[in-house]
């Protein structure tokens, strides 16, 4: 079920202007892919253990994690393809600060555009 949000019509009738910011690819590469070594313990030139990398790995101020930690840990989405994308963002501009909603797609942002557009509309807001 989708959140549901009602506002007075005093707040649409406030608002000034709608941005919209649409989804966009994030350009992340980890530090160490599957298979790789992340840690090699040598004694005087015997390696005594390794440690190799089971998934990706990328660095947060945490320490290593796999894509899905780095994607919640930076606020991102991961798409079926595998990818971190940014996620939707509509910024809604009111008199003394701006409300900022975010999106994991481009047509529940625009959705919720059109449907606050349609709200602006009948309180006799015309946004252009």
């Amino acid at each position: 079920m989708n959140r549901q949000e009602y506002k007075s019509a005093a707040y649409y009738k406030s608002i000034t202007g709608i941005r919209f910011n649409p989804t966009l690819l994030y350009d992340a590469e980890p530090v160490y892919k599957a298979g790789e070594v992340i840690r090699r313990i040598k004694i005087f030139g015997h390696v005594l253990t390794e440690k190799y990398a089971e998934c990706d790995l990328y660095k947060t101020y945490d320490g290593l994690v796999d894509i899905n930690g780095f994607a919640k840990y930076n606020d991102l989405v991961v798409d079926q393809s595998g990818n971190l994308r940014r996620k939707a963002k509509v910024v809604i501009e009111l008199p003394s600060t701006n409300d900022y909603q975010y999106f994991d797609s481009d047509e529940e942002a625009m959705t919720f555009v059109n449907d606050l557009r349609n709200k602006c509309n009948s309180c006799d807001n015309k946004l252009m």
